[in-house]
C-alpha cells in the first residue's frame, strides 16, 4: 500500500494540485472515481498538515470513503459523522452505535490538530455538545486519581447512562455490591470496575487478565 500511494501521488495531477493549493486558497476539482477521492484526501490532509472535512452525498458514499481512508492511512486520523437517525418527537432513542461514532469523533477533534473526518448532509446538520461539555461528562480513569464508589454511581445517570439489570448494550450499566459494569460509548466491549477498600480496579471484557489501578 505504501508503494501504491506513493507511485499515485507522483502522478501529474497531484503535482499540479500541490502548485495549485500554494496560489489559490479554493478549488474545484471534478471528474474523480472510485478511491481516487480517498487518495486525494489523504494527499490533501499530509501535504497541508490540516484537518480536513470530506462531505459526500449521501451515508453509501460517505461510508465508502470512510473505508477507503481506513486502508490507505493510519484509521486513527480518520472521523466519521453519521446521522443519529432520530426524529424530535420519536418515541424511541437514537442508535447507541451512531452516538458513539460521534462521541468519538468529538474526541478526536479535542485531541488532535490533524485529522480526516467524512460524513454526509444529514450527519453535518447534527448538533454537537460544545468541547467544554463533552470534557465535563467524561470519567478518567487513572492510576493515581481517586474515585469514590457513590459519585460515580450518581454520576453515570447524569451523562446519558440507563441502569439496567444486565449490560447488554452501548450505555446500559449495572451495579451489583461493589462492582460497577459499564458498556461506555468508546469502547467495543463492557468493562468492569471493582470497589473494594482503597483501590479500584478496571477489566476490559476482551481481556480479562488486564487490569489497570485507578
Amino acid at each position: 500500500m505504501t508503494n501504491l500511494k506513493k507511485k499515485i501521488n507522483e502522478l501529474e495531477i497531484f503535482s499540479r494540485i500541490r502548485e495549485l493549493i500554494s496560489q489559490q486558497p479554493h478549488m474545484h476539482i471534478s471528474g474523480l472515481h472510485g478511491s481516487s477521492r480517498a487518495f486525494l484526501c489523504a494527499y490533501l490532509n499530509s501535504k497541508t498538515g490540516q484537518p480536513l472535512l470530506y462531505i459526500a452525498n449521501d451515508l453509501d458514499s460517505a461510508e465508502q470513503l470512510r473505508d477507503d481512508l481506513e486502508l490507505i492511512t493510519d484509521s486513527k486520523n480518520v472521523a466519521f459523522l453519521p446521522a443519529i437517525d432520530f426524529e424530535p418527537y420519536d418515541a424511541g432513542k437514537p442508535n447507541p452505535s451512531l452516538v458513539s461514532l460521534r462521541l468519538e469523533s468529538l474526541q478526536h477533534f479535542i485531541e488532535s490538530d490533524n485529522w480526516i473526518a467524512v460524513t454526509y448532509p444529514e450527519g453535518i446538520s447534527e448538533t454537537f455538545p460544545t468541547p467544554e461539555q463533552h470534557i465535563d461528562h467524561q470519567i478518567y480513569f487513572k492510576t493515581g486519581n481517586e474515585i469514590k464508589f457513590t459519585d460515580l454511581q450518581n454520576h453515570l445517570p447524569n451523562i446519558g447512562f440507563e441502569r439496567s439489570d444486565i449490560v447488554e448494550k452501548v450505555g446500559d450499566y449495572c451495579i451489583r455490591g461493589g462492582i460497577i459494569d459499564i458498556y461506555a460509548w468508546n469502547y467495543e466491549n463492557p468493562v468492569r470496575i471493582e470497589f473494594f477498600g482503597n483501590t479500584c480496579l478496571l477489566y476490559t471484557s476482551d481481556a480479562a487478565d488486564e487490569e489497570d489501578s485507578v
